[in-house]
């Protein structure tokens, strides 16, 4: 779903709001991450360049077991100009082995991650 620049502001100060009031560590953690989503979001449809955090806010688990099924993690790598070590720190976090997806070599034509695709 893409958002607009005022739904994009809206759910930002609300979760400002919610950040304020929030009872336990946890759930500001939650919140907060889910702020910098929308903030990378917010820069990257400015056409600000994105960090290597941003970007990776922005890349999906989903959107890695869709490209995995037909590109290698050094070809995502490459798309996404991370590096190797915070790509495999990233896939760490979200709970993605190297056992889960098989090796597969890139196939062509190839397409962008999605959120590189939206509104660009």
């Amino acid at each position: 779903m893409i958002l607009t620049k005022m739904q994009r502001r809206e759910k930002m100060w609300k979760l400002l709001n919610q950040l304020e009031q929030a009872p336990s560590p946890k759930k500001r953690d939650a919140l907060l991450q889910e702020l910098a989503y929308y903030e990378a979001l917010g820069d990257w449809c400015k056409g600000f360049p994105l960090t290597v955090e941003q970007k990776l806010v922005l890349f999906t688990k989903e959107e890695y077991i869709r490209l995995r099924a037909t590109h290698s993690d050094t070809w995502i790598i490459q798309e996404l100009d991370v590096s190797r070590s915070t790509f495999l720190m990233w896939k760490k976090q979200h709970g993605l082995s190297r056992q889960q997806v098989a090796h597969r070599s890139p196939t062509y034509p190839y397409q962008k991650p999605s959120f590189f695709l939206i509104g660009g």
